[in-house]
């Protein structure tokens, strides 16, 4: 095993030549194949990349390209979903420099990451529906008709 792991090495193409190295190849891909499964794991990641180059291959390059990150401390649907009673019109009445909503927003979702998710997962969902037509027959969504898309969560 260590004489086919440093000729992979100073090759990464190299093949395997007698018993051991092909017995060691053998272990290798198996290991590489249950990693795929393991998240943020180099076999996760590599996993990925194939899937991509199989988008690539079958739609073509990809026009567009987004990183969604949603604010959820600055926004009221996420404190709702922490369990805060929100009043909508009198959300801008204490706007002044002393104001402390900010870190009680904060706070409320460091206490219950389980809205955190709730609202990732609403908001992802709200935008697969909405700006990509996701749920719609037509297909159509802000953006025109999406062809494919491929998402990742970290």
């Amino acid at each position: 095993m260590e004489t086919y792991q440093a000729k992979l090495e100073k090759n990464p193409f190299a093949k395997p030549e007698g018993e051991g190295e092909k017995a060691a190849a053998k272990v290798m891909r198996y290991i590489s194949y249950v990693s795929d499964h393991i998240p943020g794991s180099v076999g996760d990641v590599n996993s990925m990349k194939q899937q991509m180059h199989s988008k690539i291959i079958c739609d073509g390059l990809p026009h567009f390209f987004a990183t969604v990150n949603f604010a959820d401390s600055h926004n009221p649907i996420a404190q709702v979903l922490a369990g805060r009673e929100i009043d909508l019109d009198k959300i801008f009445d204490a706007l002044d420099g002393i104001n402390k909503e900010p870190s009680t927003r904060a706070k409320t979702l460091a206490e219950n990451p389980v809205a955190g998710a709730q609202f990732f997962h609403l908001m992802m969902t709200k935008f697969f529906d909405i700006i990509l037509g996701a749920k719609r027959e037509s297909k159509i969504g802000i953006l025109g008709k999406v062809k494919g898309w491929y998402a990742v969560v970290e």
